[in-house]
């Protein structure tokens, strides 16, 4: 008989305390990966609540826009991100290219998608 995956709740993933910041979602050889999208509210809330926080996300106005909505002090770095077994992660992408008369332009609110991943070791 095969290995039962047991994968925690979207609800259960919102109180995590620990939480890895990523530009999208990842998947990675020899993991499950479980996905939840979620609605920028609860996004917010989960940042706020978190009590660590490791950035890997490489665009620095989508971050300037998520710290004013959340209250953290987010910095952009091109770290390449690894998970261990069980850890969270929250993606958040832009929906769309953001540019006006070829510059790029600071993204909204409404400009991001959440979505709040779950690793699991195979």
């Amino acid at each position: 008989m095969g290995r039962v995956l047991v994968v925690p709740t979207k609800k259960e993933l919102l109180t995590r305390k620990e939480i890895h910041v990523l530009s999208t979602v990842l998947g990675f050889s020899g993991y499950a990966t479980v996905a939840y999208p979620l609605r920028p509210e609860e996004a917010i809330r989960l940042l706020r609540e978190a009590r660590k926080i490791h950035c890997y996300h490489g665009h620095q106005p989508t971050l300037d826009l998520v710290n004013r909505l959340a209250g953290t002090d987010l910095r952009a770095n091109r770290i390449m991100y690894s998970p261990k077994d069980g850890e969270v992660a929250l993606a958040i992408k832009l929906n769309k290219r953001l540019t006006v008369s070829g510059i790029d332009a600071k993204p909204r609110l409404k400009d991001l998608d959440f979505v709040i991943v779950f690793y699991r070791k195979l």
